[in-house]
């Protein structure tokens, strides 16, 4: 290995000419040269916009999509759910991370921009507000799951194979 080394050492300059060489003159090599350097710098299959998860089931958002919604830190949204301020979601990707459907969205955001207002005077009538209408989203995902699966039995399908698993709280 070291007599590589040395003979590269006294080489490099040689060598790297001969390449920039062949680089200049020779099309089919620089075409493979830059094919394959693409490989290396972009990404496949991942979705550009990766706060927001589209479904069967419809449209997910991160929480920290969410977080720049409602104009919050994403560890003050994390905050406010340990604090009972907003309700845990309904739906959880495969590693258990929170996904607010567009309902929850819109009803954090319109809460949210009542009380930045002033409209709202502490967190506690947030959580009142939130509490309530999240559990009418709540029951009314509870009728369109049973619908799906109603539908879907009726068609013989398994029910989608969605990846994202629902938990209700």
């Amino acid at each position: 290995m070291a007599d590589y080394k040395d003979w590269y050492a006294k080489n490099r300059d040689r060598i790297l000419a001969d390449k920039k060489k062949k680089y200049k003159e020779d099309q089919a090599y620089r075409d493979r040269i830059l094919n394959a350097s693409k490989g290396r710098y972009v990404q496949k299959d991942v979705p550009k916009d990766r706060k927001v998860i589209v479904t069967s089931a419809g449209e997910y958002y991160s929480i920290s999509r969410v977080a720049e919604i409602i104009k919050r830190e994403i560890q003050t949204v994390r905050n406010y759910h340990k604090a009972l301020v907003i309700p845990e979601p309904l739906a959880f990707d495969t590693r258990g991370w929170r996904l607010y459907n567009k309902h929850q969205v819109d009803l954090l955001a319109d809460t949210f921009a009542k009380f930045d207002s002033g409209e709202l005077k502490s967190l506690a009538e947030v959580a009142d507000i939130l509490q309530h209408d999240w559990q009418k989203n709540v029951k009314e995902e509870a009728k369109i799951g049973k619908r799906r699966k109603t539908k879907s039995n009726t068609e013989g399908s398994d029910g989608g194979g969605d990846i994202y698993g629902s938990r209700q709280c």
